[in-house]
């Protein structure tokens, strides 16, 4: 039997004006829902390439934090542009800054 999914409980951002629910629903898998200030709910499957958090020099234990960071980071960049089922990896590719300021943030 797998193991239950891990589930960090939703919580409001530092410094933005969103929450984020974020369980973990298979390796390197999350079901992330977006409460936002105008009390819509966005859900979105977020996937953490292994060869994202190797490129990153991340261990297995930051992959949590790197995706939280990673959708901070998103929804200050373009939050109308999030699409309900992405790769970080595609983020890293289509995001030029996107390695620079995450490693800082994890």
């Amino acid at each position: 039997m797998p193991p239950a999914p891990e589930q960090q409980p939703a919580e409001p951002v530092e410094g933005v004006d969103f929450s984020l629910d974020i369980t973990a629903s298979d390796a390197h898998r999350y079901d992330v829902t977006i409460g936002h200030r105008s009390g819509a709910t966005t859900r979105h499957c977020v996937d953490v390439p292994e060869s994202l958090m190797a490129d990153l020099g991340l261990s297995a234990a930051q992959e949590p934090m790197l995706l939280r960071a990673s959708l901070v980071y998103l929804m200050a960049h373009d939050p109308a542009a999030l699409p309900e089922r992405f790769d970080l990896g595609e983020v890293s590719a289509a995001l030029p800054d996107y390695r620079a300021e995450i490693v800082d943030q994890v």
